[in-house]
């Protein structure tokens, strides 16, 4: 084939694949970098050694050789011209003719001579001659080709130190290691004409490469690879410690298949890897791969190497800024934390020698309350103790306060002291400021302050400061009225387990300690079921659980006073709070039920509260008959929807237990039902409700298993499983006496064992 008959992309095709397997590479075009106005001072291109390093090793004689040879030309000249001189610097074949000027790009005569000048550079051309003939099209196109190359090949260090000065300039300027990485990552992909490239930095562990930034990849894996030391291209590089090419990845024996699938995807071909090297070791490895099987050079590793240099650089200075971060952080922190304990301290000096002035003078919880006031800014405070609720302030603001406080309290759950708390803002947008009135873990009260906003820090420490005073205020009178209590509770517990030995000596030790106790008198015990339990649930200590059952003692007292009767006494032992009311003619046994209505209707954290009601005792003599009355009426409440029980309403049951026949039919139930009682707790029946339940419906199988709501096949089932275990025939009327009476027994709670269901609930298999 001629060549004026070679078409342009023929002739292309031909320089490109030449020049590659010389082992050139075309830069691309645009370059890397800031635009030109950004770039530094720097040559256009190193001509002197452009043979060494832009062409492979190749000289420019031989390349002048393959151009003269594309245009079918007969010499090839490399002309430099400097300030209107020409400078031959390399030709090839038939020598150029004089040149006075610099010729016109394109093709034509030069001194009569055909020749194709092309333009490589501002001040450079090549050009080829021919002793006959002019030059076509096709030729002047592939020898543009040819200067396009040379450019580019010349263009490559000047591209590099770019690309390095502005990987450089992010280090200095960013402080984020993300953007950095991104830079870097930028230019290795661009500088090696790769089309991915990616940094894997080590895991705090020193196990693992987590890829911490890639570009150009297809696969979403790519972004998340996590490497093992010798897995694929980066596992490899931070096995060997080094750097490491790779011609063709998919077909390379000496990398794992770990990461294959991700290859195949990403169409990876030739890659290479180099060490990032951060104070003598290995920190991660950066990667650069092309979808195309061209291998890369010795240059690019170096060039490579210095981007990874420059990564690590950049590793470094961002955990070290980091770590001046923290610390600049910390500083700041600890130095407003300074400023904020120094006002804090300032204002609890303040506070401090205002309220030892009270202490000192005498003053009293008056006082405090008027000092708190005035030292937190409130416009209200509520002083809530042991028999005084005292308001400082506006008297409408202190109304306010003291109903929200109410509220707050009700809500409350009996327990231990709490710390200093701030309720939620109401509708005018004032916190209160809820502080306990107490000593070590001894609580008094609660002092509440009605603020304009959120307390700081300094009004917190002063309201504690005041709530301390007032509980060593009332600490000196707490202490003689809890000796005065503790006496009187022992003369009460005397009385009424019978171990006074006569009346005059309780009358004198009543008038000693006050006790105001008018008769005739009732008895009455509350037992609060699951307040030990939840005490052992919740770890309470001995201290934190009487605090609970002098809370409920008190409010006792508290509903006792609401419904109208004055002058009752109180102890307590365990769960279980007795109280002796004063009761005069009037107080009939439905006003007595009704009031043990009132006093089991709040249940606080889900306990039980059931209440018993002796009758009436004329004098303190009959006091232990009356507190035995209300302990069998207390037995009495174990149905749920019966929390109540009066010993005068008891009925027949008041005549089966005395004090000489109550163990003796304790042993008959227990021979009767025992067991039965046995067998459901072991297996978890309910053989007593359906025995309670047959008796209720006058021995009527089919009107028990209605009730108990099963069919009547399973009704006869546990009839016959209850004559089996007890020896009872239900069809005789003596065995059915002795069932009838020892569940009234079992009833009054006698026997140990649960009591019978009531009857018209769904009994358990």
């Amino acid at each position: 084939m001629q060549a004026g008959c070679w078409t342009v992309s023929a002739r292309f095709r031909l320089v490109v694949g030449y020049l590659r397997r010389k082992g050139w590479r075309m830069v691309a075009s645009a370059g890397y970098g800031p635009g030109p106005e950004e770039r530094p001072g720097r040559p256009v291109a190193a001509w002197d050694q452009l043979p060494e390093q832009g062409l492979g090793g190749h000289s420019l004689r031989s390349v002048l050789g393959v151009a003269r040879r594309l245009a079918s030309g007969d010499g090839a000249h490399l002309v430099r011209w400097v300030e209107g001189v020409p400078q031959v610097m390399a030709a090839d074949g038939l020598a150029l003719p004089l040149l006075r000027r610099r010729p016109d790009e394109g093709t034509g005569r030069l001194a009569g001579t055909p020749a194709i000048v092309t333009s490589v550079t501002d001040s450079i051309d090549l050009v080829v001659v021919r002793g006959g003939g002019l030059f076509d099209e096709a030729a002047a196109q592939s020898l543009a080709t040819v200067a396009r190359l040379l450019n580019d090949a010349a263009e490559a260090p000047r591209l590099a130190w770019v690309a390095l000065h502005h990987v450089t300039t992010k280090i200095v300027s960013l402080r984020v290691l993300d953007e950095v990485l991104l830079a870097v990552a930028n230019s290795a992909a661009a500088l090696m004409h790769a089309e991915i490239a990616g940094i894997l930095l080590l895991d705090d562990a020193g196990q693992e490469l987590q890829m911490r930034c890639a570009v150009g990849h297809r696969a979403v894996a790519t972004s998340r690879l996590r490497v093992r030391r010798g897995q694929g291209l980066a596992g490899r590089v931070l096995a060997i410690g080094g750097p490491l090419r790779v011609r063709d990845y998919l077909g390379e024996a000496t990398l794992s298949r770990h990461f294959l699938s991700i290859a195949e995807e990403e169409g990876t071909r030739s890659a290479l890897g180099v060490p990032v090297i951060l104070h003598g070791a290995t920190a991660g490895v950066l990667c650069v791969w092309r979808r195309r099987c061209v291998p890369f050079m010795d240059e690019e590793e170096s060039l490579l190497k210095g981007l990874a240099d420059l990564t690590a650089l950049a590793v470094h200075n961002a955990r070290s800024y980091g770590e001046q971060r923290a610390i600049v952080d910390a500083l700041k922190r600890e130095h407003t934390n300074s400023a904020l304990r120094h006002h804090k301290a300032e204002l609890t000096l303040q506070g401090h020698e205002a309220l030892t002035r009270i202490a000192n003078d005498g003053g009293n919880v008056d006082a405090v309350a008027t000092a708190a006031r005035e030292l937190t800014g409130a416009h209200a405070v509520l002083l809530a103790g042991p028999d005084c609720h005292l308001g400082e302030g506006d008297e409408k603001a202190v109304a306010q306060l003291r109903r929200r406080a109410s509220a707050w309290l009700e809500a409350a759950e009996p327990g231990p002291a709490r710390q200093a708390e701030l309720l939620a803002p109401g509708n005018d947008g004032n916190c209160i400021l809820d502080v306990p009135v107490r000593v070590g873990d001894a609580v008094f009260g609660q002092l509440y302050l009605g603020l304009p906003g959120v307390p700081g820090e300094g009004e917190i420490a002063l309201a504690e400061h005041a709530a301390t005073v007032c509980a060593l205020l009332w600490a000196g009178e707490a202490a003689s009225a809890s000796a005065v209590r503790r006496l009187q509770s022992e003369l009460l517990w005397d009385l009424l387990e019978g171990h006074l030995p006569d009346e005059a000596e309780f009358l004198v030790r009543r008038r000693h300690l006050r006790l105001l106790l008018e008769f005739p008198v009732r008895v009455a015990i509350m037992e609060i079921s699951g307040l030990t339990a939840l005490a052992e649930r919740e770890d309470w200590d001995a201290e934190r659980l009487e605090r609970a059952r002098t809370h409920i003692s008190n409010w006792i007292g508290e509903q006792l006073k609401q419904a109208g009767i004055r002058g009752a006494a109180q102890v307590c032992r365990g769960d279980a709070f007795v109280s002796i009311l004063p009761c005069c003619p009037a107080l009939s046994p439905g006003d007595v039920r009704e009031l043990g209505r009132m006093l089991v209707a709040h249940r606080p954290r889900g306990l039980w509260r059931s209440v018993g009601f002796s009758g009436p005792a004329a004098g303190p003599g009959e006091l232990p008959a009356a507190y035995r009355q209300a302990g069998i009426a207390l037995a009495s409440t174990w149905q749920p929807e019966q929390p109540v029980g009066l010993f005068d309403q008891l009925g027949v049951l008041e005549f089966l237990v005395s004090p000489s026949g109550g163990a003796a039919l304790a042993r008959f139930a227990n021979r009767t039902l025992g067991p039965l009682l046995g067998y459901d707790a072991s297996h978890g029946t309910g053989l007593v409700e359906t025995l309670a339940a047959y008796l209720a419906a006058d021995c009527t199988a089919h009107r028990a298993a209605q009730q108990l709501f099963v069919h009547p096949k399973t009704m006869q089932y546990r009839m016959h499983r209850i004559e089996e275990l007890t020896g009872l025939r239900l069809t005789h009327q003596e065995d059915r006496f002795h069932a009838q009476l020892a569940l009234k027994v079992l009833s009054l709670g006698l026997l140990a064992g649960p009591p019978p269901q009531p009857v018209g609930t769904k009994a358990s298999k």
